[in-house]
């Protein structure tokens, strides 16, 4: 018999299967809440809610399948084979800080996608599921695209998420990057202009060189930037990288014709860029928090 207890709620039920059992999409925790038993307070729950996947868990109820169905409950801090000790930079009672790899997405895209982020700051805090508005996004403060790696913050309650959300908007969270773009860029400057079509909101990113790099299979060149925008807006270094003719080195969808394996040949595809620094107040002491992770 393999059993899990729902620590939280209300939640529904093929909701809660799919964040907590690794490998288990929302399609497939429908078909399995046909095999299981769910007992509140002792007394066995039936009904359609509970075949069809709508039933509402709520703390304490208990999950049973059948000897078989199921691989025992994982270790809550790995999933996937993954030790999630290697993504955590930072937990205390309001938040979890992690640096994300590249190659993985921050929230699932389908109900089938591989483990994302926010799968896995759930696994180490079920509480990241209801503390964001979209339980999907596992109380994840902001996003970071699939080759995008470094800092996310994920809230642990609704409170914190709420708070930071508003420090998030504010501008009042720092945020800067590494970024590898294509040819020659020799001064520092910034680019201030709205994101998506129709939007007459100007956004900024503030740009400067740090080193020249050749490229190790022909002649071209690219420079390694840090960037510097406190919102940073979906895509937003990627257009305005694109925008003053230097697009990240590999990021075919904004006008770059090399590769990233041409400079860095430890990365096969995609492109390079890294959410290296944070600064944000604490949600509860106020206290400034400042993170940086190395090239």
């Amino acid at each position: 018999m393999c059993r899990y207890v729902c620590d939280a709620g209300p939640i529904r039920l093929d909701l809660f299967l799919s964040r907590r059992i690794p490998g288990v999409g929302r399609r497939a925790a429908r078909r399995l809440c046909g095999l299981l038993s769910v007992f509140r307070c002792g007394a066995e729950l039936s009904g359609d809610a509970l075949r069809g996947g709508a039933l509402k868990l709520m703390p304490g109820d208990e999950l049973r399948f059948p000897s078989g169905y199921l691989p025992e409950p994982v270790s809550a801090r790995v999933i996937g084979g993954l030790d999630l000790s290697s993504l955590l930079v930072f937990e205390d009672d309001s938040l979890l800080l992690f640096d994300k790899p590249r190659c993985m997405h921050s929230v699932p895209l389908s109900p089938l996608s591989d483990p994302t982020l926010a799968d896995y700051s759930v696994t180490i805090s079920p509480g990241c599921c209801w503390a964001s508005y979209d339980p999907r996004d596992g109380g994840l403060l902001h996003r970071l695209d699939y080759y995008t790696s470094g800092f996310l913050i994920a809230a642990k309650n609704r409170d914190v998420w709420e708070s930071m959300r508003r420090e998030l908007f504010s501008g009042a969270i720092e945020k800067g990057y590494s970024a590898l773009v294509d040819g020659v860029v020799c001064d520092g400057g910034y680019v201030s202009s709205p994101i998506y079509p129709g939007d007459s909101t100007s956004c900024r990113t503030d740009y400067r060189p740090v080193e020249l790099i050749k490229s190790e299979v022909g002649q071209g060149s690219a420079t390694l930037l840090e960037i510097d925008c406190a919102l940073a807006k979906r895509h937003q270094i990627r257009r305005h990288m694109a925008e003053i003719g230097h697009p990240l080195v590999g990021d075919s969808r904004y006008g770059s014709l090399t590769s990233i394996s041409d400079y860095l040949q430890e990365l096969e595809d995609g492109f390079f860029l890294r959410a290296d620094l944070i600064t944000f107040s604490h949600p509860l002491s106020s206290e400034r928090m400042s993170f940086e992770l190395k090239f």
